[in-house]
């Protein structure tokens, strides 16, 4: 019964939400769990929070903040930016308590966005979603890394990466750790130059079976509709099967859209989708 109001408010509020300019919405699945969300703001910085899930249906109050830092002086520079919101949801299952944290840098050598949400229940359940990404440009040698995780009871999705470009050759060399398999590649192309988008081959192993294979990784940024889209494939051959793992991101600091799967051969064993707005 809380289900379908909750259900019917979110439609209600959806349909409405040119009228509310600070509006949030999201949409999650994972695998064969998914989850729709809406925050309509109500006084200042608190706003009406209601989801429904595929075995719930929750409503509450969450809070939101944001702050930035620039540089003192005339030429005033933006330095840090970030925003925190955190919310208190009581459904059919329980209590849930959520929170949401972004903070990029701006400031020389290092320029780094992190993006954090994590949610936990009374009724033992918990999910944490993470995506960093780190640039350090020093001119002949720039560096950076990458993680992208999404953790549940029953779901665990991790892609992490570092690659490492020197001008002189024109190539970046990249690690990548996808799932089970760990890849070292050189790249064949690289195509800016900080050296994080490109593509290459080299090696890579399953260090749960210490299978060796021929491995694929790169970077590759597509342009749809007007904005960019990051996709990384990470591809591991072997004469048994073909492991790989692919991610779909928002280019810079936008997590409005996140996709990633795994593949073994042909078969998809896991798979996420996540959709917000802001």
């Amino acid at each position: 019964m809380i289900r379908r109001w909750v259900s019917v408010l979110i439609v209600v509020l959806a349909l409405s939400s040119g009228l509310a300019s600070s509006l949030e919405a999201d949409f999650r699945m994972q695998n064969l769990d998914w989850t729709a969300r809406i925050a309509l703001p109500f006084y200042q910085r608190f706003s009406l929070s209601l989801s429904v899930s595929a075995d719930d249906a929750q409503l509450g109050i969450a809070y939101s903040d944001s702050w930035d830092e620039y540089t003192r002086g005339f030429l005033r520079i933006k330095t840090r930016e970030g925003r925190f919101h955190g919310g208190l949801s009581l459904g059919e299952k329980g209590v849930s308590l959520s929170a949401k944290y972004s903070s990029s840098i701006f400031t020389p050598p290092v320029f780094s966005h992190t993006y954090l949400e994590s949610e936990v229940s009374t009724c033992g359940d918990y999910s944490l979603y993470m995506r960093s990404w780190f640039r350090v440009p020093l001119g002949n040698l720039n560096g950076g890394a990458h993680v992208l995780g999404y953790v549940s009871p029953a779901f665990n999705f991790m892609d992490a990466g570092a690659y490492l470009y020197a001008n002189e050759f024109e190539r970046s060399l990249r690690l990548r750790f996808a799932g089970p398999v760990a890849m070292a590649t050189v790249d064949i192309s690289t195509q800016d130059s900080l050296g994080e988008v490109g593509y290459g081959i080299g090696v890579g192993m399953n260090y749960r079976s210490f299978k060796l294979g021929v491995a694929m990784s790169g970077n590759m940024v597509l342009s749809l509709n007007g904005f960019k889209i990051v996709v990384s494939p990470a591809i591991c051959v072997r004469l048994d099967t073909v492991e790989s793992q692919f991610t779909i991101t928002k280019l810079g600091t936008d997590n409005s859209v996140s996709l990633g799967f795994a593949m073994d051969g042909l078969k998809i064993t896991t798979f996420f989708l996540r959709l917000s707005v802001q």
